[in-house]
């Protein structure tokens, strides 16, 4: 099988339908310059579990032709057109601290169950079911109240706070975690 960007993102659509998610060339070994593609990298979801990645990552690998891995990329655009290359090969997911998400408001398991109270002893009850809503998305996570959390929008509503991600950037650089696909040779 050719290594082709189109046909990876093809084969990944019929396991992750949840969009959006990208796939893109890894095209630099060491940073400072541009190579030959030697992979392909598919970047799920900004929130995807670790499980989910590691999941995908195996089916993947069962394809015939190809092999895969979970890595960290490092993405610099230069002239117009991204560098992207590997920098860890045995990745965790980046830890949000809740103070970045300021002014909105990360609540705790009690200060929510404390916020539902308050919503239906005023009778407020749309923003109640908006809350109760995030409170069993969290409920339904891994490990709830600990990897994910409410937080209280400045604007109104609530949604989940989700303390590991697989993004972010830092000045021009961005950094991805996702699955690496390569040829099996």
């Amino acid at each position: 099988m050719a290594l082709d960007k189109d046909r990876i993102h093809e084969l990944v659509e019929i396991f992750y339908q949840k969009p959006p998610f990208k796939t893109f060339y890894v095209n630099s070994t060491d940073g400072e310059t541009f190579v030959k593609p030697t992979g392909v990298f598919v970047s799920l979801g900004i929130t995807t579990s670790m499980k989910t990645l590691e999941d995908l990552r195996d089916i993947l690998s069962k394809t015939p032709g190809i092999k895969s891995s979970i890595v960290e990329i490092e993405s610099v655009k230069v002239a117009g057109t991204f560098m992207n290359h590997i920098i860890n090969t045995n990745p965790t997911q980046y830890e949000v601290d809740p103070e970045t998400v300021k002014p909105n408001t990360v609540l705790t398991k009690e200060e929510t169950e404390e916020e539902l109270k308050s919503l239906e002893k005023i009778g407020k009850r749309d923003e109640a079911a908006k809350l109760k809503d995030a409170i069993t998305r969290v409920q339904e996570s891994p490990e709830p109240w600990t990897t994910h959390s409410v937080m209280k929008l400045e604007s109104g509503g609530y949604r989940v706070f989700h303390r590991y991600v697989n993004y972010k950037k830092s000045d021009d650089t961005e950094y991805r975690l996702g699955i690496y696909v390569e040829e099996n040779t």
